[in-house]
């Protein structure tokens, strides 16, 4: 299992830190062997209070992020992704399908209520995509169109809603993949040492296929 957090926020969103400085944080982890890999997925969000929500700022946001990402010194550069968190369906049809496919994976928050129209949607993009903190109780009925979509589902440590629906994870179709999420906003305001160990150690116990383990 490669492990593996691709749910980071930095200050190009709502994130505490600048990017550079997440780089620096997470290239000690991947030292110490806390994590293989990491992404950065900062929120896309057509409000006026966002930096990240429209097309020109979505580019600029993927050519920054590589230029760090290339130029740090602190990790392998293979071993960051570039994401976004898009928020709900509604900003989906604003972005261009050339500047999501220039994204590493893409994540969606909030769609519970038209996941039918998300997956028809998914069929034209080429990368990976997944839902973030999703409420799997409402998705249960789905999970066949989940899997047959290839949609991944995140275990989110801020918001763990995949414990409260166990009957999800029984009989579950076996293409089902998933993704492991610490929604990290500010580094310094949690126990850094050990703050995927539980999404880590759920996936092992049931071993739960992660989208993340063939990105090396």
């Amino acid at each position: 299992m490669i492990k593996a957090d691709i749910h980071l926020h930095t200050l190009l969103s709502d994130g505490r830190q600048h990017p550079e400085e997440v780089m620096r944080i997470m290239g000690r982890y991947i030292q110490k062997g806390t994590i293989d890999l990491f992404g950065i997925s900062d929120h896309y969000k057509r409000h006026p209070a966002f930096p990240l929500r429209d097309n020109i700022e979505l580019r600029n946001y993927i050519n920054y992020l590589r230029r760090l990402r290339d130029f740090q010194t602190y990790f392998d550069p293979r071993r960051m992704k570039i994401g976004i968190e898009v928020y709900s369906f509604r900003g989906i049809p604003h972005i261009t399908e050339e500047n999501l496919n220039m994204l590493d994976y893409i994540l969606i928050e909030y769609v519970e209520n038209r996941i039918e129209e998300l997956l028809e949607w998914r069929k034209n993009i080429e990368k990976p995509v997944g839902l973030s903190h999703p409420i799997y109780e409402c998705l249960l009925p789905f999970r066949d169109d989940i899997a047959s979509a290839d949609v991944f589902l995140e275990l989110n440590g801020i918001k763990p809603t995949y414990r409260k629906c166990p009957q999800f994870f029984q009989g579950m179709p076996s293409e089902l993949r998933f993704s492991i999420g610490s929604d990290m906003h500010n580094f310094f305001s949690r126990t850094r040492n050990t703050y995927i160990e539980a999404e880590l150690t759920f996936a092992e116990e049931l071993g739960l296929p992660l989208v993340t383990d063939n990105w090396l």
